[in-house]
């Protein structure tokens, strides 16, 4: 089934359809019972109507995208899957360093200052 004429992808088109056959079948009604054919009614179906074709025409998307000069957009990049190893880095500790470290935590330490966040501690 051609994309047209899909239910499923015409949405918009579909309710353009309806809201025109709706507004319609309204002033045919209203001209058989002799009132006035245009009533709020007719109005708010003929706006939808003229609303969902827009959007039809506008917003729906096509199989070939383009961009304003005519040139057709790339497909989006797919990332790199980065592996647990590659994404942590890993960093050892000496053993007087991480007794300070626990030194640090059994104290209650918890601040830290500017300074101690750019420290790099020294290569063993």
């Amino acid at each position: 089934m051609k994309r047209a004429v899909s239910p499923t992808l015409n949405p918009a088109g579909l309710m353009a359809a309806a809201g025109a056959v709706y507004a319609a079948a309204v002033m045919i009604t209203n001209a058989v019972h002799h009132h006035g054919i245009i009533d709020p009614a007719v109005i708010v179906a003929a706006v939808g109507a003229v609303a969902a074709l827009l959007t039809r025409q506008v917003v729906t998307p096509v199989a070939d995208p383009r961009d304003g000069n005519g040139k057709p957009l790339q497909p989006a990049a797919v990332p790199a899957v980065v592996t647990a190893a590659a994404a942590a880095p890993s960093v050892s500790l000496s053993g007087g360093q991480m007794d300070a470290v626990r030194g640090a935590l059994a104290s209650g330490r918890m601040e830290q200052t500017a300074a101690d966040e750019r420290m790099v501690p020294p290569a063993p």
